[in-house]
């Protein structure tokens, strides 16, 4: 995402969130490891006006785990097989696509 597109992202979702009371973040938004930090204005907007802004885990009370975020750490410690990776190349977005190997 270049910078022009976060922000405009960012004052889109500070336009919902004075609109909406409770707003939930999940997937896109929640990728990047300083989400909290970029998502800073939205979340004060949010607060001042007396609404929320929660992720899917806290909504259902649960803790957040942001895995995607931390992908490369993750995939450092403990890589896929190339078996893996190669199916993930071949059968991305596939229909009907055999199951993975374990």
């Amino acid at each position: 995402m270049t910078p022009m597109q976060l922000e405009k992202a960012v004052s889109n979702l500070q336009r919902i969130v004075e609109f909406v009371p409770l707003t939930i973040l999940e997937h896109h938004v929640l990728r990047d490891s300083l989400w909290r930090e970029r998502a800073k204005p939205v979340l004060d907007s949010a607060r001042a006006l007396g609404n929320r802004v929660v992720t899917a885990a806290e909504f259902v009370g649960q803790e957040n785990f942001f895995l995607e975020s931390m992908r490369g750490e993750l995939y450092a410690k403990d890589p896929p097989s190339t078996e893996f990776v190669r199916w993930m190349k071949f059968c991305w977005k596939r229909e009907g696509a055999p199951k993975p190997p374990v």
